[in-house]
């Protein structure tokens, strides 16, 4: 008994419990834990970017929230403004919601600060779909060259490609 409110107690001052185990329940798909634990972490530690960051991205994946996501992202830039991982997230949103003009400024800078698979996939599907597919196409390559095999690349690649 001791113990488990002792992990109870543990688990309300550290964030970065509830966060892990957030990510963790969302990559076995098990979302309704795991958007809780992230909230519960944001709750705890309402100015962690990583957190503010995966909630809004896992949000925008899902397509729901889009606006509070958009906010979220902007809040976690003004803490990390030069982490490409939360410009790729920013310009995901804005895709998402339409604005593909604004999306590919962030989408590029973010690309540019980190060329890893998955920014890859989001530049060149935005690309795509604004009608670079020449661009896309180059784009998608360079990143299979350094990554071959990444999942979120290969389904991008298939779902698009005719």
């Amino acid at each position: 008994d001791r113990a488990i409110a002792r992990i109870a107690r543990l688990e309300e001052r550290h964030w970065s419990l509830f966060y892990s185990r957030g990510i963790s329940y969302e990559r076995s798909n098990q979302w309704p834990k795991a958007e809780a634990d992230l909230q519960k972490a944001l709750a705890l530690s309402p100015e962690q970017p990583y957190v503010l960051n995966y909630l809004a991205y896992s949000w925008v994946e899902k397509g729901v929230h889009l606006e509070q996501a958009q906010a979220m992202l902007t809040r976690a830039l003004k803490l990390r403004p030069k982490d490409p991982q939360i410009i790729d997230s920013m310009g995901w949103v804005l895709y998402r919601q339409g604005l593909v003009k604004e999306a590919l400024e962030w989408l590029r800078r973010a690309y540019s600060g980190r060329p890893d698979p998955e920014i890859a996939a989001h530049l060149g599907e935005v690309l795509w779909v604004s009608g670079d597919q020449k661009e896309a196409e180059r784009i998608w390559k360079e990143a299979g060259e350094k990554s071959p095999g990444n999942d979120t690349l290969t389904r991008t690649i298939k779902r698009l490609k005719p």
